[in-house]
């Protein structure tokens, strides 16, 4: 069952399918621009991500990759399961990036006792055409609803987190619909990724350049959102 078809079963008696969204705080939508998703590939189809004046092309995604290892002595049992996926896009935004990034989600568990699904997202940007510097953004977690993940705007510290919240509904779900970025605990950013449409929130007050940044970690979420269920 894909995961749109589960989502719809499951908020059936909170919100009509159509208009799911992630939860999202006032302030967020009062201070920030929204970005729809205008355009986005398929999961094994070609195409482009673009909402507002950001654009990946020239996606590139190999086929999930699953490995397995484990050993049993006597009753006690270990064992490792992971799926991977690896992809690079060219972004476009004020500048032009490469970003190469690889997903991954395990499950491991020993004897009876199951661990949860840890995940890892790592990304590498580097400029094309400019001086700028490469940076790296890496989301980790042993469950990917307490991953959490970093990005360094100068003296700066951006901290991303996942929502597993739709709006209007007090009730956590069993998957990510969304993620937030933090400065100062504050809110300032945030991607919707339940929603075919996003969309994408940026604070007003946030610089050309962080504007990109935000936008690169935020193609790589969307691009992966089924690679995080719990």
């Amino acid at each position: 069952m894909s995961l749109r078809v589960f989502l719809c079963l499951a908020l059936t008696a909170l919100t009509a399918c159509s208009t799911a969204r992630m939860a999202r705080p006032p302030s967020l939508v009062q201070d920030s621009v929204s970005y729809e998703v205008t355009e986005m590939p398929g999961v094994f189809s070609k195409g482009d991500v673009v909402f507002g004046p950001y654009k990946a092309t020239n996606i590139s995604r190999s086929w999930v990759n699953s490995s397995s290892s484990g050993w049993t002595i006597g009753d006690t049992r270990y064992a490792d399961n992971e799926t991977s996926q690896d992809y690079s896009y060219r972004f476009n935004g004020n500048s032009i990036w490469k970003g190469d990034c690889r997903a991954a989600k395990g499950h491991s568990e020993v004897s009876i006792v199951a661990g949860g699904f840890y995940v890892d997202l790592s990304c590498t940007f580097e400029p094309i055409g400019s001086t700028a510097s490469p940076w790296r953004f890496s989301f980790k977690g042993d469950r990917s609803d307490r991953a959490t993940g970093l990005i360094n705007l100068g003296s700066k510290t951006v901290t991303v987190g996942a929502i597993d919240r739709v709006e209007s509904s007090p009730f956590k779900l069993a998957y990510n619909t969304g993620y937030y970025f933090y400065m100062d605990e504050q809110i300032f950013a945030a991607v919707d990724t339940i929603s075919k449409e996003g969309p994408v929130w940026m604070n007003k007050s946030l610089t050309q350049e962080e504007r990109d940044k935000v936008a690169m970690v935020a193609v790589a979420f969307l691009l992966n959102q089924t690679n995080f269920d719990n």
